[in-house]
């Protein structure tokens, strides 16, 4: 059976662009999108392309290279010389390199039932403190949490711990800052409440936890604000559609990663998802590609495109649920107001 047979919905939404991306990142994805692709978008885990894509992703060169150069304790060195810093720089350095591997592995098709995988996150959780927290930054700490929930970590006993510290270090607006590292002149950043709210919504037993709620509130009332961090002050920031695993690169995403976090939270069509898809949509280049960054990348980028097509199936099948709904109900969509699971104590 054809793809679009299989999500009505979501083909009629496709239909109505300027080209068909789910074809092009079929034919022409890496097998990293293809793999991704025919598994979360279009479900065609019982065809012959979706086989071959995930034999080739397994023998994907920079998958084998990353691997390659992990040492016999399970750990990946530091990509570049570390001379004349401390013991303490050094140590916080390693660690995050530790992250950043695991997180593009996974990207690359990587599980937790590959025992040099099992052996870096072992080696990762021994890092926290008895407080839960990790090594280095509130960022460093995000991005670990973000590491160990996309291997399925989260239940995990001692993970609980370091999600829970997160919990804790939430301020009483529902955001995250770091203030050792950015300062006391901002009641939060709104790139690492983005970030620590996308970790916790992948985690269905917390979404009706009300510091999930908070930073949701939070979020969805900054959004495209430029003086909510000392962090990315460029209205460009929320243009950055790409994610990367390197420095700053965890905290960007912009107004597809808020999307994203809506979808994960079960959110409604409302005024919120309705914005920001009405905004992503004419962003579509002639290629039939999405771009890394909105208005400047002329080329697009596959992966930013398979991130949007996700949301798309997502709030297609929404939309005409709800539409469906209204019509049964003899409502409207003007009064449409912002939604979530459980109301949030005063």
């Amino acid at each position: 059976m054809n793809w679009k047979e299989n999500n009505p919905e979501f083909a009629h939404w496709i239909s109505r662009l300027k080209k068909d991306p789910v074809e092009i990142l079929a034919s022409a994805g890496s097998p990293i999108i293809r793999y991704y692709l025919f598994r979360d978008v279009i479900n065609e885990t019982d065809s012959e392309r979706y086989a071959i894509a995930k034999k080739n992703l397994r023998n994907y060169g920079e998958r084998k290279s990353l691997f390659s150069q992990q040492n016999a304790k399970g750990f990946w060195p530091v990509s570049f010389p570390v001379d004349g810093l401390n013991e303490d720089q050094i140590h916080i350095l390693t660690f995050a390199r530790q992250v950043e591997v695991l997180d593009e592995l996974h990207n690359f098709g990587a599980t937790v039932k590959q025992e040099k995988i099992q052996a870096s996150l072992v080696n990762i959780m021994k890092q926290m403190n008895s407080e839960g927290r990790f090594p280095g930054t509130l960022l460093h700490h995000i991005h670990a949490l973000h590491v160990l929930t996309i291997y399925g970590l989260n239940d995990n006993p001692m993970a609980s711990k370091a999600y829970q510290y997160l919990f804790r270090a939430q301020k009483p607006n529902g955001g995250w800052i770091d203030e050792e590292q950015l300062g006391k002149g901002y009641e939060f950043c709104i790139w690492t409440s983005l970030f620590a709210l996308d970790v916790l919504s992948m985690i269905p037993h917390y979404h009706k936890r009300e510091g999930v709620q908070k930073a949701l509130r939070l979020v969805c009332d900054n959004l495209v604000a430029t003086d909510a961090s000392p962090l990315l002050k460029s209205i460009q920031a929320w243009d950055n559609l790409s994610t990367g695993y390197q420095g700053l690169g965890p905290l960007h995403g912009g107004t597809l990663r808020v999307l994203e976090i809506l979808m994960r939270l079960n959110q409604p069509w409302n005024r919120y998802s309705k914005k920001l898809i009405n905004w992503i949509e004419p962003l579509q280049l002639a290629n039939g590609l999405w771009p890394a960054i909105a208005r400047r990348d002329k080329k697009g980028d596959k992966l930013v495109t398979l991130r949007v097509l996700k949301v798309y199936k997502y709030f297609s099948k929404i939309y005409e649920m709800q539409i469906s709904e209204d019509d049964d109900n003899d409502s409207n969509d003007d009064n449409d107001e912002f939604e979530i699971a459980v109301t949030l104590k005063e």
